[in-house]
């Protein structure tokens, strides 16, 4: 290690760049600290990434962001200095649902209209769809209220903080309650609760463990909208790190950090391969397993630390089968010309129960050239399935795309000899590619124990080490890892 006098040095150094550490550094970098991003790989983002295979652009792994003029979420992407950078596509529909016996088809952004056919479809249930709806508005709005007054003055947010058991009651308990339980309070249908339940991928958890937390999703979801962002994830991370590199720091690829180092549990700084690098705080915008299993692992309190998180359950992890189609999507089904997201529910098959089928080309031109198409296939998948020798890994993936071509066969007829390029991301791709342990998409589970107040903490027990990712506090997802970046500002 060089002397420190000798160390480039820098306000703020980032461990990676996902959204997480990126929007941190966007934030601090406008507020006049020197920023440094360290990335590992050739280009920045994490999942919030794209790539292109012959004349198609594929997004990793956006699906939709929520809730942005409704929640505090477009605060924090005007305090990143981005919000006027990115082109949100509102899409007419949130999502379609197929299901054996019913078919749902959701207007974005208008909770009333899923009502009424949620209604249509379980009339005896009418009192609890009606309660379930309440729920979602009011903790939606509660956690609303919760981020204005936090991002307010210390003292008016002190106060606030006196009487949030009768100002916000419901997101102070949202941790701690089965989010089952509340289905089963609001129906006991178990087919108008899987109807409610039609975005949980997006949060990751079975019912039975997770807490009510996805209800504050879902009110960004039903009484705001669905939003694509034009040319992909990979547009919120070009234009942080803009944010970051117009404000006098840099973000540099290609430059995997292989140690942080540590003066009397203060940590001080980095090393790459190549070079040290002095910072009076250290944000890792990645996984904690990374951090203290290799690099800190020199440090005597890894192993403690290790320990606490070797505890908690990880997150769910999801393969995409990534599509590009020599016709427009119409030529193969008309019903999906203008469809952006559509469930596929209840499949009979073991492992494939529900497929989710994202046409981006349709919403955003620049995916496709005129009359071809991309289609994403995404579902929740097991990465113990995918944890094989090469040739097997290999074999399987064929299998498994013949499966899922089998499964769609009744809603996209013949989809192979349309097929021009196709790629299989498993979690082994997604691992290898983020370094998230098992791929997992949302880090650690947000299960009761684990969510809300109760997730892993951005304040490392080092001194001046801090995290910002979808592993911790206040969740995971695009929104969740920009709201971590913004905490962890504020914090700094």
């Amino acid at each position: 290690m060089k002397e420190l006098t000798s160390m480039e040095k820098y306000d703020v150094i980032i461990i990676g760049s996902g959204l997480g550490g990126l929007s941190a550094g966007a934030i601090l970098a406008r507020k006049g600290k020197k920023v440094l991003i360290l990335e590992k790989h050739y280009q920045i983002g994490g999942f919030a990434t794209s790539f292109q295979r012959k004349e198609f652009k594929f997004d990793i792994a956006l699906h939709q962001t929520g809730g942005i003029n409704k929640t505090f979420y477009k605060d924090i992407l005007q305090k990143c200095g981005i919000y006027d950078k990115l082109e949100f596509i509102r899409h007419k529909y949130l999502y379609e649902a197929i299901n054996p016996d019913s078919e749902l088809k959701v207007k974005n952004g208008n909770a009333e209209d899923l009502k009424k056919q949620l209604i249509k479809q379980f009339p005896k249930e009418k009192l609890g769809i009606y309660l379930w709806f309440f729920l979602t508005r009011k903790i939606g709005r509660e956690f609303y209220w919760w981020d204005k007054t936090a991002a307010s003055n210390k003292i008016f947010f002190a106060i606030f903080l006196c009487f949030a058991p009768f100002l916000i009651p419901l997101l102070m308990v949202s941790h701690k309650i089965s989010l089952q339980k509340i289905l089963n309070f609001c129906a006991k249908n178990k087919k108008l609760q899987s109807a409610l339940m039609q975005l949980g991928g997006y949060y990751g958890n079975s019912v039975d463990i997770a807490c009510q937390i996805p209800f504050i999703g879902n009110y960004g979801y039903y009484f705001d909208g669905g939003y694509y962002i034009k040319n992909g994830g990979q547009n919120v991370a070009v234009a942080l790190k803009g944010v970051i590199e117009k404000n006098g720091g840099q973000a540099l690829n290609n430059s995997e950090v292989k140690k942080i180092l540590v003066k009397n549990e203060t940590v001080i700084g980095v090393e790459t391969k190549k070079q040290s690098y002095y910072g009076k705080k250290i944000i890792a915008s990645a996984s904690p397993f990374i951090i203290y299993e290799q690099l800190l692992k020199d440090w005597n309190g890894s192993k403690r630390e290790l320990e606490k998180i070797n505890k908690m359950k990880i997150g769910t992890t999801l393969s995409q089968v990534y599509i590009g189609l020599n016709v427009g999507i119409e030529k193969i089904n008309r019903k999906f010309k203008n469809s952006y997201l559509v469930f596929i529910n209840n499949l009979k098959d073991d492992f494939y129960k529900d497929l989710i089928l994202a046409f981006h080309s349709n919403i955003d031109k620049s995916a496709a050239p005129e009359e071809k198409a991309t289609l994403c296939v995404t579902f929740l998948d097991n990465y113990e399935r995918w944890d094989l020798p090469k040739k097997e890994y290999k074999k399987k993936k064929d299998e498994e795309l013949k499966k899922i071509f089998e499964l769609l066969q009744k809603h996209l007829s013949d989809l192979e000899k349309y097929i021009e390029v196709v790629e299989f991301g498993t979690p082994k791709t997604m691992e290898r590619y983020t370094g998230n342990p098992k791929g997992a998409v949302y880090g650690f589970s947000q299960k009761i124990g684990q969510a809300g107040f109760d997730r892993f903490k951005n304040k490392s027990p080092l001194k001046n080490l801090y995290f910002a990712s979808a592993w911790t506090f206040p969740c995971g997802g695009f929104e969740g890892a920009i709201r971590a970046g913004y905490k962890v500002a504020k914090k700094i």
